[in-house]
């Protein structure tokens, strides 16, 4: 039987969660590296505005892609 199942992968950058307040602690200067986003620290209803329209119909035929949300870094 055929499932028909799609599989992305979201790729933020510095999302302001909770996560992201300890990685100063461990990397050190959380400002300086989301310094070089140029929108600044991703809010956390950004990426879910990206899930909420991954599971919907809109995107029936996405599957597959790696989708950056980079607030503006260059890798």
């Amino acid at each position: 039987m055929r499932r028909r199942q799609r599989v992305n992968a979201i790729l933020p950058t510095f999302v302001d969660t909770p996560m992201a307040a300890r990685m100063d602690e461990v990397l050190g200067d959380l400002n300086n590296k989301v310094a070089g986003q140029p929108l600044g620290m991703i809010e956390p209803r950004q990426i879910a505005y990206l899930v909420e329209f991954l599971i919907s119909d809109k995107s029936s035929y996405i599957t597959g892609a790696c989708i950056p949300v980079s607030a503006g870094a260059i890798f």
